[in-house]
């Protein structure tokens, strides 16, 4: 069918634009509960602004009636983030060809828009530049956008012109296309030793004092809302009675009530049971009791496991998870899982006593009335580990900014703020801005505070709560590292714990000059000595300037980082840096505070089951890894692949002193202490690709019908019998199944991105098949995740030279 000429579709009298089948131009919708709604008539407007003057082209007008209907369509069918998605890339191509002077709906703008050197490209460019931090960013910078959203928006704006009869498709030809999988993510940490092992330390402490404490008093009935305070109180009974000293942690609990202590008892569970499971957040929060336990023998070995059921929403199947004590190697090996089942009894029990449903969430929380309610897990990133004092082991990278800060706030009394913004076409930009403090204002004093607490904090590991003055100083060592100590008061004379006695900071002498600012700071707030007058009864020294005052130490502790009135000082009880206090300067939270996060939980688990055990057992506990086992594991594990270079460089030097290669392999092997080398075994696992470039044995394993029923079908025909199967055709499914893997090589992933644009193509063909989206998006994704940048260049390079592998031509 010809496509509609814009001429066909003037309308010379605007009176005679025809009205939308929908009342009104504000489209209202929910969301997380909160009701918003967004006003589409700016549309008609020049620059799509609804301050500027009305548009007056009917044929202009006539277009933007039917893209607006089709934004209220989207909403009236419960597609509100595809409406909301339209609105913004339309209202940006609107005012990006009112600015060029542009004919809005034609091929002139379009190629503007998205043509090589167009709009889109260059913020596709400008993405590509990104800091870690934002202080990093000049001042109105943008910040861009990924190369696979500005696909996105491309592919969304093109069906939506050509449904309204615009011949977009011959707009289109020749121009650079934007890559169906963008710029591979950057790979999520996963927790060092330390992190991991320090985060599940407080997290089991807290939680196995904390729950007790509530299942307590809930059955005793003095669960109530007036109870500030209490928690704190029967914590501290606990302790004592154990014979232990009140955990520093713990002081956040003082101002706490018992139904705020549950949330975060529950905030905490589920942290562990991320761990335990290695579940994903949708699984963790919808996993119902009851939990059934069963005992398994292998071996003449018995082993306790905890088979945990839950639904995920999307594919809706059941899953299950093992956790407990466990002799099998090849379920707990390298994970710690020996107090697994203990905890998930005491979950459990916590969960029944304030929800007694039987089949009731086993994780939520408690709203103001004390009633249950869904988890909420987009909990700050600082919650947990502020109250717990759980930090990043890469902390000590953002001591340059804060004692930039903190030498500007000393010197010139400003910090430099800095934060995002959202300009007229909707893109980020960083905005930098001085703030200045009063010296003697509350304001500077609170910032100083912070900043002091945060800098001191990227040297050491220690509570800093207690730090007490004067600070000692060692003399440089050859590295150009000072030892910074001071005593802590947290420590009593009848405390045995004397480690955290004295606080010891390790840091470069460039910052000095900024720790003797700090301890200015810190002595002008609650200085070490105070003048008494000659003959007081009290004085003990002389005045060392013959005047008529001496010179006795303060009453009281000084603190390294007071807070109050000057002397009238205490330690500070809540942790004084926060994330929004991190962004505020421009740096990233996660560099500070050790987030947790049921992915960076289960990242862990897989990687160090990767790591230390096998593919078969990582793969045990991840469950429902046939997608995201491969993504992360496509090109191997990190820290193995870093073996693996580290390896072949030693092999190079040998040979390159002139010693065989054979030989030189020995070495290596023999320095490295391993039978085999790690490429060499790695080499092993190499099988043929698919037509779409994956790899795989051809036996399918996901979920579906498709497999089952052609295996039937070929019995049937006489193709195959009982003995022999198909190989598996049903490559739009490779995203799904175990055996698929992910081959990092140019040809192989120009075979794959071949595929997804003939995905795409059909897509288009059929806009009310959404699975075929679902597709399209879990093939980008992976791609995107997993293949090296120089391979996808590569790939992305044969595509362009050659068009697509011939089967998808």
């Amino acid at each position: 069918m010809a496509k509609s000429n814009i001429s066909d579709l003037y309308v010379s009298d605007l009176e005679n634009r025809k009205e939308s089948p929908y009342d009104s131009d504000v489209l209202k919708y929910t969301k997380q509960g909160v009701s918003r709604e967004i006003d589409i008539a700016c549309l008609d407007y020049v620059f799509a602004d609804i301050e500027q003057t009305k548009v007056k082209c009917g044929v202009r007008l006539t277009l933007v009636d039917k893209l607006k209907g089709q934004i209220k369509q989207h909403f009236e069918l419960d597609r509100v983030s595809t409406g909301q998605q339209l609105f913004h890339v339309l209202r940006s191509f609107i005012r990006h060809a009112d600015r060029q002077q542009l004919e809005i709906f034609s091929k002139e703008s379009w190629k503007s828009y998205f043509g090589a050197k167009g709009y889109m490209w260059r913020l596709v460019e400008s993405a590509e530049r990104q800091f870690t931090h934002t202080y990093m960013y000049d001042d109105g910078q943008v910040e861009g956008i990924a190369e696979k959203t500005a696909a996105g928006k491309k592919r969304l704006l093109k069906y939506a012109l050509s449904e309204i009869g615009l011949d977009v498709f011959d707009w289109d030809k020749g121009l650079k296309d934007f890559s169906v999988a963008g710029k591979p993510k950057k790979a999520l940490e996963n927790y060092s030793k330390n992190e991991h092992e320090t985060a599940l330390r407080r997290l089991h402490d807290k939680f196995f004092l904390l729950a007790p404490i509530l299942i307590a008093e809930q059955e005793s009935g003095r669960f109530s809302d007036d109870s500030k305070g209490i928690a704190y109180s029967i914590a501290k009974n606990t302790l004592s009675s154990k014979k232990q000293t009140l955990d520093v942690e713990l002081l956040f609990l003082e101002g706490m009530t018992l139904n705020k202590v549950f949330n975060f008892t529950m905030e905490i569970g589920y942290h562990l049971f991320c761990h335990y499971t290695a579940f994903n957040d949708s699984v963790v929060t919808s996993v119902r009791r009851p939990i059934e336990f069963i005992k398994e023998k292998s071996e003449g070995k018995v082993s306790k496991y905890a088979i945990i059921k839950g639904f995920k929403g999307r594919a809706a199947k059941e899953v299950t998870g093992v956790i407990g004590e466990s002799e099998l190697e090849e379920v707990s090996a390298r994970v710690d899982k020996r107090t697994g089942a203990a905890f998930l009894n005491m979950l459990l029990k916590l969960s029944s006593t304030f929800n007694p449903d039987e089949h009731g969430l086993l994780l939520y929380q408690l709203d103001d009335e004390g009633l249950p309610i869904e988890l909420k897990t987009d909990f700050k990133n600082d919650n947990v580990p502020r109250k717990l004092e759980l930090f990043a082991d890469k902390r000590v990278g953002l001591a340059e900014r804060l004692a930039e800060s903190i030498n500007s706030l000393c010197e010139h009394s400003y910090v430099e703020q800095v934060k995002r913004v959202v300009d007229d076409e909707g893109v980020r930009r960083i905005s930098k801005s001085k703030e200045y403090y009063k010296p003697t204002s509350n304001q500077h004093t609170s910032l100083m505070h912070r900043l002091s607490v945060a800098f001191m904090q990227c040297f050491t590991a220690q509570s800093l709560r207690y730090a007490q003055l004067p600070l000692f100083y060692s003399a440089p060592d050859e590295n150009g590292k000072i030892t910074v100590t001071c005593t802590s008061a947290l420590i009593s004379s009848e405390s045995e714990d004397a480690q955290n006695a004295v606080i010891t900071f390790c840091l470069d002498e460039v910052f000095l000059p900024i720790v003797k600012k700090i301890e200015d700071w810190a002595t002008a707030r609650n200085p070490l000595f105070r003048k008494r007058k000659k003959g007081n009864q009290y004085t003990s020294k002389l005045s060392i300037d013959d005047s008529n005052y001496n010179i006795e130490p303060t009453k009281g502790v000084s603190y390294l980082f007071p807070e109050g009135r000057v002397g009238e000082t205490s330690f500070f009880n809540s942790y004084p840096v926060t994330a929004n206090f991190l962004s505020m300067i421009g740096l990233t939270p996660s560099h500070f505070f050790c987030t947790l996060n049921s992915t960076r939980f289960r990242k862990t688990v897989a990687d160090n089951e990767y790591r230390y055990g096998s593919e078969l057992t990582a793969m045990a506990i991840l469950q429902n890894s046939k997608k995201v086992f491969e993504e992360h594991y496509a090109n191997g594990h990190q820290g193995l692949n870093n073996e693996i270079i580290a390896q072949a460089l030693d092999v190079i030097e040998l040979v390159i002193k002139g010693v065989e290669l054979e030989e030189a392999k020995q070495k290596v092997r023999d320095t490295w202490k391993v039978e085999v080398l790690s490429f060499d075994e790695y080499k092993k696992r190499g099988k043929p690709s698919n037509p779409n470039g994956t790899c795989c044995d051809g036996k399918p394993e996901f979920e579906g019908q498709e497999d089952k029923l052609a295996q039937a079908a070929a019995k049937k025909m006489g193709v195959i019998d009982d003995s022999s199967k198909l190989h598996c055709y049903q490559f739009d499914k490779c995203h799904e199944c175990l055996n698929a893997k992910l081959v990092d090589e140019p040809n192989q992933v120009y075979k794959l991105l071949s595929f997804i644009e003939s995905l795409i193509d059909t897509a288009d063909l059929h806009p009310e098949n959404e699975e075929l989206e679902e597709r399209i998006e879990a093939f980008e994704e992976i791609v995107s995740q997993n293949i090296s940048e120089n391979v996808l260049k590569e790939a992305e390079a044969l595509l362009e030279a050659n068009g697509r592998y011939f089967l998808y031509a």
